[in-house]
C-alpha cells in the first residue's frame, strides 16, 4: 500500500524521444511546458504545445490539435474565442500570447 501511495508522487521520467504525428509532424517535450513543435497558421510560424506531464497527448487532444491548424483561416475568430475563454478559466495558467494577435 505505502509503495502505490509513493508512486502517486514519485516523478515520471522527461520523454527524450520525440512524438511522431502523421499529420501535425514531429513533437519535442520541454519540461514543464508541454510537447512543442512550430506550425504555419496563415502566413505565421507560431508554437504549438500539447499537454504537460509527459504523457502521450490523447487522441482527443491531437484531432483538435488537427483540426485547428488546417481550420485556422476559416475559423480563426471563433477559435480564438474559444481560447481565450477557455484559458481565462484557468486562474494558475500564464497565458503566453494574446489570441488576437494570431
Amino acid at each position: 500500500m505505502l509503495k502505490r501511495f509513493t508512486n502517486l508522487f514519485r516523478r515520471k521520467p522527461i520523454p527524450t524521444a520525440p512524438l511522431l504525428d502523421n499529420d501535425l509532424g514531429e513533437f519535442l517535450f520541454v519540461q514543464d511546458i508541454g510537447w512543442h513543435k512550430k506550425v504555419m497558421l496563415e502566413t505565421r510560424l507560431v508554437e504549438l504545445y500539447l499537454g504537460s506531464d509527459g504523457e502521450i497527448p490523447s487522441t482527443v487532444m491531437l484531432d483538435t490539435a488537427k483540426y485547428w491548424v488546417a481550420n485556422w483561416e476559416s475559423r480563426r475568430s471563433e477559435l480564438n474565442q474559444y481560447m481565450e475563454s477557455g484559458l481565462g478559466t484557468w486562474p494558475d495558467e500564464e497565458l503566453r500570447f494574446d489570441p488576437h494577435e494570431l
